[in-house]
């Protein structure tokens, strides 16, 4: 794309075992509008160097540098973001940042999750919750908090940090929540309660699929159409405001204009 003035960039972000490469799901129709996609891999995923991923702990570091980055770059005009479960998680986190909240006109949302211990809880329901005879209730906490301090030795952070839900109610960015209503991984309540909780202008759209299907071309139109408006939005709130013009002359009344008058005649 040929780039004449200064554009629009939506920052995508991908889910965990994701890359760079799921951009390839919006990147033509963005372009067509005139609109850059830039897309990263996360530390420990596609080819960027590290070990681990952490479900959007460090991977604020990745985002709010490509914010630096772009913030400086004269052909970007505004900026929004669009993420997938951990890059949706990881959006929010930097979206309620006192340093960052600004710059984000817009973000779209893909089954994104509250937080790490409520994905946990559930996928331990899912599967320990089926054994018979085993007291489910006692159990997961418990497993979830030995799960976290082997995480925090290993990895070097901690799941309980990752509290998105919390950063939503702080973030004022207008939103699009998105979630797959069959989605097992990431229950689609995790986004009612996110919207629910949201701190800004919001929509939601619930739609057919699960964790990792195709998303349904109704809910990538009605994405790319709410990021434009966020975008126009953005445009017009930078343009100058217009010059008053100057107020016209009043009239001279009649006994002016014959004073006046008189005083040319004088001379």
């Amino acid at each position: 794309m040929k780039v004449e003035k200064p554009v629009p960039c939506v920052i995508y972000l991908h889910g965990n075992s994701g890359s760079r490469i799921d951009a390839d799901d919006i990147v033509d129709s963005y372009l067509a509008e005139r609109i850059a996609v830039f897309s990263i891999d996360f530390g420990g995923c596609g080819l960027s160097e590290g070990e681990y991923v952490t479900l959007g702990w460090r991977e604020r570091d990745d985002l709010e540098c490509v914010l630096d980055y772009l913030s400086g770059d004269k052909n970007t005009a505004c900026i929004a973001l669009f993420g997938r479960s951990m890059g949706a998680a990881t959006a929010l986190l930097v979206a309620s940042d006192d340093r960052y909240y600004h710059m984000i006109r817009g973000m779209v949302l893909d089954s994104c999750y509250t937080s790490v211990r409520q994905v946990l809880q559930e996928l331990a329901h899912k599967y320990v919750g089926k054994v018979p005879l085993v007291p489910f209730a006692s159990m997961v906490d418990k497993a979830v908090d030995l799960l976290r301090e082997a995480v925090l030795q290993r990895a070097g952070f901690d799941l309980d940090a990752v509290n998105v839900i919390q950063a939503a109610r702080h973030c004022s960015s207008p939103v699009l929540f998105g979630h797959a209503d069959d989605d097992q991984l990431v229950l689609a309540s995790h986004t009612r309660n996110l919207f629910a909780e949201y701190g800004g202008q919001k929509a939601i759209n619930v739609f057919d699929g699960d964790h990792n299907s195709v998303r349904p071309k109704e809910f990538q139109e009605q994405a790319l159409s709410f990021l434009q408006e966020c975008f126009r939005e953005a445009m017009r709130e930078a343009e100058p405001e217009p010059e008053p013009e100057p107020e016209p002359e009043a009239a001279a009344s009649g006994e002016e204009a014959e004073e006046a008058e008189e005083a040319e005649e004088a001379e």
